[in-house]
């Protein structure tokens, strides 16, 4: 899910761009006015039109693409405001959220590839936990099971209490079937964050896959805790519960199917005994 433009804009921004600026568009957006903002931004721009463009520039023309961009995500626009953050980066390439950005919007309409690789500069240009984490997802979508476990990894490392990154770690555990490893990682995860509703779910699963109907279970009555239109989740737990059941053995069946038969005929021959007797009357 593609984030708010609220968000967007000021999610690892601590930029020197014009206050007045900033608070126009967000006054327009926060009105419901994409439309005007996304005017007001290019009106901003024409103010370089005709103008020497000095490095300080770059930087404040960078900053009206971002917001575009922004705009136009919040809009489901997505390959416009991509286009919006080419711009960005052309005029200031060494801001890592303009990258970072520019990858959530290219993820948004699959262009994984493409995301990888600018997640991949935003690690280059700064190495932190949150871009590691990015990128681990990325490569487990595009089937790098290792290189999501090393880059995750590399997020924990950076930061310990990085639910996110104990998560999507968790999830390339499972896809490897190192199932143990995937449920203490998964454990890790909720520990930190216990409303997080998909850890339950992932965790159910990892158990499953050794066994623990029980365990399970127990993680996707949670999850149905948490999300309880989830259908899904709701037909999982009905199998699970309706197979937990205790069979009958085959032995125990037999005997009762030959108590049944024997009932039926005797019932037969009594009726058919009466119906003799009645008959000779």
């Amino acid at each position: 899910m593609l984030l708010s433009y609220s968000t967007i804009l000021y999610t690892y921004k601590e930029k020197p761009m014009n206050n007045e600026f900033i608070e126009q568009v967000n006054t327009l957006m926060e009105n419901n006015k994409p439309k005007k903002a996304y005017k007001f931004c290019q009106k901003e721009l024409l103010n370089y039109a005709d103008k020497k463009i000095t490095k300080k520039d770059k930087i404040q023309i960078a900053e009206i693409y971002y917001a575009m961009g922004s705009i136009l995500a919040s809009c489901k626009e997505m390959e416009e405001a991509v286009r919006c953050l080419d711009h960005a980066i052309e005029h200031n390439p060494k801001d890592d959220s303009y990258y970072y950005y520019r990858a959530e919007m290219k993820v948004a309409i699959s262009q994984l590839d493409s995301a990888l690789e600018d997640y991949s500069k935003c690690v280059r240009i700064n190495p932190t936990n949150t871009y590691y984490g990015k990128r681990g997802s990325i490569k487990l979508q595009t089937g790098d099971i290792k290189g999501a476990i090393k880059d995750c990894s590399k997020a924990i490392e950076l930061n310990p209490t990085f639910g996110g990154g104990y998560l999507e770690r968790g999830r390339a555990k499972l896809h490897s079937e190192n199932y143990t490893g995937a449920i203490d990682d998964f454990s890790t995860a909720i520990k930190l964050y216990p409303d997080y509703a998909i850890s339950y779910q992932y965790r159910g699963d990892a158990k499953r896959q050794i066994g623990d109907i029980k365990g399970a279970i127990k993680d996707y009555k949670k999850l149905q805790q948490l999300e309880p239109r989830n259908e899904i989740i709701k037909q999982t737990l009905k199998e699970l519960t309706e197979s937990k059941k205790p069979q009958k053995s085959k032995k125990s069946k037999i005997e009762e199917d030959i108590k049944k038969c024997k009932k039926i005929s005797i019932t037969d021959t009594t009726k058919k005994i009466k119906n003799l007797f009645c008959k000779s009357k």
